[in-house]
């Protein structure tokens, strides 16, 4: 496990050390025209729930920096072959992830964002510690139930995704609103995540 553990690691580093090459390459106007961060790189931003998700690599940072956003959100600033890297510790659960996202993108403007620990449940092939490439991503708590008689309740495998982003109006009386709304992954960054080697 522990080896298994340090390989994880040093894949990671390597991604950050070719998605921050890919970053330099690309520029930094992406978020806007931000004269003060223009002249400076910005920053990779890696998310983890759990202490154990977000200390470990925290701790691999370089001259690190704590800074806290309310009472749950924690941002660890360093680097990492001299290259900004912050690490933040989000808390459980897809609100608390979306809020720290959230945050954290106004507070540091990254030019690119990691997410561990969302793949535990889904695939019994993965292990802890593997590594998932997301090339799309999709809400899946985004679901609404057919039409049942009253005290007939719900059948689970009866659900229908819904797409609140469809319309401005109801979703759930929207036809056109019954799909998966997915959200591609940026295949410049996919592409640099899996180069496993830092750019020149």
């Amino acid at each position: 496990m522990r080896k298994i553990k340090k390989t994880t690691r040093k894949y990671i580093l390597a991604s950050i050390a070719s998605i921050s090459c890919f970053v330099t390459l690309a520029g930094t106007s992406t978020a806007g025209e931000l004269t003060g961060q223009e002249e400076s790189k910005r920053p990779i931003l890696i998310q983890g729930p759990m202490p154990i998700e977000a200390e470990d690599f925290a701790s691999r940072l370089k001259d690190v920096k704590v800074e806290e956003s309310g009472s749950t959100f924690e941002f660890y600033t360093g680097t990492v072959d001299d290259y900004p890297v912050i690490v933040s510790k989000t808390g459980k659960g897809m609100e608390n992830t979306a809020a720290a996202t959230a945050v954290a993108i106004l507070k540091y403007n990254p030019a690119a964002i990691i997410n561990q620990g969302t793949s535990g449940g889904h695939d019994p092939d993965l292990n802890v510690f593997d590594i998932v490439l997301g090339e799309r991503t999709v809400n899946i708590g985004s679901m609404k139930t057919g039409d049942r008689a009253e005290g007939e309740g719900i059948v689970a495998t009866d659900w229908k995704p819904m797409d609140v982003m469809a319309s401005e109006g109801s979703a759930g009386e929207d036809p056109n609103a019954e799909k998966a709304r997915y959200y591609d992954a940026d295949p410049d960054l996919l592409a640099a995540a899996r180069c496993r080697v830092p750019c020149d």
